[in-house]
Parts: C-alpha cells; sequence; structure tokens
C-alpha cells in the first residue's frame, strides 16, 4: 500500500513538472543550457557533488527517495548539459531490482504514456534468487524500455555491475543531442551483427 502511494505521489510530482514544456527536465530541472548551472540547480536540490571527469560530473543524493549516483553528462566542448545518467543503488535480490523497476516504469509511463520500446525478458524457470541473478550476469535476463518524449528519449533498464551477481536500475534523460548519439550506436551495432 505505502508502494502504490508513493508511486502515485511522485507521478503527481513529476507530472506538473513536465507540464507544458520543450525540453526534457530532471528534477524540475531543464536538461539545457549551461553544464555549471545545471550542476548548481542539483547542488540546491540536495545532490552533492562528489568527481568531475571529461565531459561528466558526478553527484550523489537520492532521486524519488532512492540513494542514486547521478551523472550530468556534457556536449563534446564540455559547455552544455546535455544527458543525466541516474545509477540507483545496487542490490543482489532480483525482486527488488524488477519491483523498482516497475515502480519506475509505472510513473514513467503515468507521465509519458505507453513506452515506445520495452524488452521484459527472463528466460528462467526457476524463481530462485540465484538462479534469477546469474541470468541477469550472463545478459539473457533482459528488462528495459525507452520513451520518446518531447526533447529526448527517457529509457530505465536493469543492468548487471562489476560485481558478481549484483544489478542495478539506470535511469537516462537524454535530450536530442543524447538521444541522436544512442539511436547512432544502436544502428553501428545492427550494423555490426548483421556483418
Amino acid at each position: 500500500m505505502k508502494t502504490k502511494i508513493f508511486t502515485l505521489i511522485a507521478c503527481m510530482m513529476l507530472s506538473l513538472s513536465m507540464a507544458a514544456q520543450d525540453y526534457l527536465m530532471f528534477n524540475n530541472i531543464p536538461i539545457t543550457g549551461n553544464i555549471e548551472s545545471f550542476c548548481l540547480q542539483l547542488t540546491s536540490k540536495g545532490f552533492t557533488q562528489t568527481s568531475v571527469d571529461h565531459n561528466s560530473t558526478y553527484f550523489s543524493g537520492c532521486y524519488n527517495g532512492r540513494r542514486a549516483t547521478v551523472r550530468v553528462v556534457a556536449t563534446d566542448d564540455g559547455k552544455n548539459v546535455h544527458g543525466v545518467v541516474v545509477r540507483l543503488s545496487a542490490s543482489s535480490e532480483w525482486a527488488y531490482l524488477v519491483d523498482t523497476y516497475k515502480q519506475f516504469k509505472q510513473i514513467f509511463t503515468y507521465m509519458y504514456g505507453s513506452p515506445r520500446t520495452s524488452l521484459e525478458n527472463n528466460p528462467s524457470d526457476s524463481e530462485d534468487n540465484l538462479d534469477l541473478m546469474t541470468e541477469l550476469y550472463q545478459g539473457s535476463a533482459q528488462y528495459g524500455c525507452m520513451w520518446i518524449v518531447k526533447g529526448g528519449i527517457v529509457d530505465i533498464y536493469i543492468s548487471k555491475t562489476d560485481e558478481l551477481l549484483e544489478g542495478r536500475v539506470i535511469i537516462r534523460f537524454l535530450d536530442s543531442t543524447g538521444a541522436d548519439a544512442i539511436k547512432q550506436e544502436a544502428k553501428q551495432a545492427a550494423q555490426q551483427t548483421k556483418e
């Protein structure tokens, strides 16, 4: 019951922030313009900057009540923001990963409508956590969906981590520049598969 109430409140808050916007938003901050300005606004929302590398600035904090690492991605020249990647806390519990994925999928479906693409494949006949996490680690369990929205794309998926039998939910908000890069990567991967 608490989960349903949390999901409903989160949906309402997120949908209000999206009303009448021509650009993608993250935490009520438009994913557009100067990266320094975006990062300052993110800090004012309670996120703590942890590091900076080539074209990314990393933060830690809470996203919709969940501990997360947030990566703010800049354009190639490093001046403007074009994406945000949210990595939720890792878990070795399959049920937790799927529940978290489904909660965020429900929120985004409420906000953006049905996903453009959705793949939820778990070939394991078992309900055993070890079997399911092994399927994720081997790449045969795949959960992910994507929305093409005004201003870019939003996607969510369950990913394995570098640790054995551990996974996390990842959410990406990419403006049109980032979305075009993802589409180009997908085309290249498809061409390599055909060769």
